[in-house]
């Protein structure tokens, strides 16, 4: 709609070929990014319900072969229950963890909501990502979800240390 707009009331001229070449350009850091391919790593700021929704469909379509494991942070004042169980549709595992924010839900209270069988806690997403990965086989996933907040720190921890984090898979 943007192209057509400019190019209605701007004259500027987009064929069909550039826009499809910047479109396969784009990239907005932390939403469905993939870190790393081996091991798969994927983060994802679903912070709302209908965001959550997208990522399930998404990780369905692109990963469907694949056991997800999922760390999860999210703002209490959001819809944290309902979207836990969105992800449970998808997800072998969870394990659920806090950051220093002041409106972040305590790893207790998602650890609560969940109603999957294999469910964890971290104290430290930190200790909790590096475990993480580790322990991810060439036939999982883990995807790293939650408040966009939660997911910026991730972003900048796992492309801070992304050598030594994923030399084992090299």
């Amino acid at each position: 709609m943007a192209i057509d707009y400019l190019q209605t009331y701007f004259s500027i001229l987009v064929d069909d070929d550039q826009l499809k070449a910047g479109l396969e350009k784009a990239a907005w850091p932390g939403r469905f990014e993939v870190i790393s391919e081996s091991p798969l790593v994927v983060i994802d700021g679903a912070h709302n319900v209908q965001g959550t929704e997208a990522l399930v469909k998404t990780v369905k379509h692109c990963y469907p072969d694949r056991k997800i494991n999922v760390l999860y942070a999210a703002l209490k004042d959001k819809q944290y229950a309902q979207m836990i169980h969105q992800i449970e549709a998808i997800a072998e595992e969870i394990t659920f963890t806090t950051f220093d924010f002041p409106r972040a839900a305590t790893g207790t209270s998602l650890y609560e909501a969940s109603r999957l069988e294999k469910k964890f806690m971290a104290e430290d997403w930190r200790e909790a990502v590096e475990q993480l990965i580790g322990q991810t086989k060439e036939d999982e996933g883990l995807l790293v979800t939650g408040s966009l907040y939660f997911i910026s720190e991730v972003r900048a921890l796992l492309l801070a240390k992304k050598e030594t984090l994923f030399a084992r898979h090299s």
